[in-house]
Formats: structure tokens, C-alpha cells, sequence
């Protein structure tokens, strides 16, 4: 995954630099109102799954700490609130496919997973709330559900 930042001013992208190697899904990425750039992507050697990773980036696209993994998925979302933080959900790689979400705090402080749900059909959908929470929606068993997650 690499990543290529254009200066404030406008002008042309600078070079593009490396963030992430063996990223095995379409990556996720959310400005925080805290003013960084999150970034999450499956990681591994399989094209349909791998350990979800977060970095955490400036606006000029370098990188403010370490990669950080968040767990084992099959796919990955990324949503932004109006508190400075962000919420990840994945569904896991094992056969209980469970919906999992965890809020990732300003300067990157990550909660503990939530599991949302198990035996889940679909990729779940994620959006963060103005009040600091964030929903997830989902398919299990041909219904459409859904759950509030409140940290």
C-alpha cells in the first residue's frame, strides 16, 4: 500500500512512499477531526484474508508510529467520527465469522473488540455518529441487522 500526500498549498502529489507491504484487500482511510490520516488493510498472504492493520499517518502522509494489528479478518471498514476518533469493524477468518468493532481514539489509543454479532453472511457496513458511537449493519440468515456500538 503506498501513499502519496499533495502540499496544502495545492501543486503536484509528492512522491509516493510505502505504508504497508503484502496488503491483501482494499484499503480503508478517514481524516480525523484530531487532524490525522487512519489507514486499515487486510495483511497476509491470502488474497481473501489476513490480520487487519491500522497506521496511523500525518497529512503529509508520513507515518506517526508503528503498524499496529487489530486481529485476524476477512474483510475491513473504516469510519470516522466528529470526536477525533474512528471506529474499525472486521469480520473475523474463522467459521463463526463474527462482526468485531473497536474505537481507535486520538493518538491512536485502540479499545478492546467488540464482537457485534457471529454467523454473519456479508461484509458489514460501518458508520461512525456524531455522538461519539458508531452502527454497523450486516447480513445473517437473508435478514439485514444492525447493532449501536457505544464505547
Amino acid at each position: 500500500l503506498m501513499v502519496a500526500a499533495r502540499p496544502a498549498g495545492g501543486g503536484a502529489f509528492g512522491p509516493a512512499q510505502l505504508v504497508m507491504a503484502g496488503t491483501t484487500d482494499a484499503a480503508t482511510a478517514v481524516e480525523t477531526t484530531a487532524g490525522e490520516v487512519l489507514v486499515t488493510s487486510l495483511v497476509g498472504d491470502s488474497s481473501r484474508v489476513g490480520q487487519v492493520t491500522l497506521a496511523r499517518l500525518s497529512a503529509t502522509g508520513g507515518l506517526l508510529a508503528p503498524l499496529r494489528p487489530l486481529g485476524r479478518g476477512r474483510t475491513v471498514q473504516l469510519s470516522a467520527s466528529g470526536t477525533g476518533s474512528a471506529f474499525v469493524g472486521y469480520l473475523s477468518e474463522d467459521a463463526a465469522r463474527t462482526v468485531s468493532v473497536r474505537r481507535i481514539a486520538p493518538g491512536g489509543i485502540v479499545g478492546a473488540p467488540k464482537v457485534l454479532a457471529k454467523a454473519v453472511t456479508t461484509r458489514p457496513a460501518l458508520a461512525a455518529t456524531r455522538e461519539g458511537g458508531a452502527v454497523a449493519a450486516w447480513v445473517r440468515r437473508g435478514r439485514v441487522e444492525a447493532s449501536t456500538y457505544r464505547p
